[in-house]
C-alpha cells in the first residue's frame, strides 16, 4: 500500500482538483495462499483495499469544487467470490 500512498502523493500536488476518479484494478485469486508485504491477502488488498485507500487519499481533490466523481469499474468475476469478513485474509481457509 505504499506505492498507492506514494501516487495519491504524486497525484494531489500535480493535479490538486480532481474531475474524477476511476478505480479500475483488479485481479482473480492466485492458486497459492499470497500475503503482502502489508500483510493482506493479496487479492483482498489489489481489489478493495488499494481502492479504498487510493479514494480516501484523493478525496481532498475530488471534494475541492463541487462535482468530483468516483466510479469503480469491476467484472463479473465478483459473483465467484465471497468474502469472510470474519477472516478477510483468508487465514483460516483459502
Amino acid at each position: 500500500l505504499d506505492e498507492v500512498e506514494a501516487m495519491a502523493r504524486r497525484v494531489i500536488e500535480t493535479h490538486p482538483h480532481l474531475d474524477v476518479l476511476v478505480n479500475n484494478a483488479g485481479m482473480a485469486a492466485p492458486e497459492r495462499h499470497t500475503i503482502t508485504a502489508d500483510g493482506n491477502e493479496i487479492a483482498f488488498q489489489v481489489n478493495f483495499l488499494a481502492h479504498y485507500l487510493l479514494t480516501c487519499l484523493l478525496e481532498p481533490a475530488l471534494t475541492s469544487d463541487p462535482g468530483g466523481r468516483v466510479v469503480n469499474v469491476s467484472s463479473s468475476l465478483h459473483r465467484t467470490g465471497n468474502i469472510q469478513w470474519s477472516d478477510p485474509n483468508r487465514s483460516r481457509r483459502y
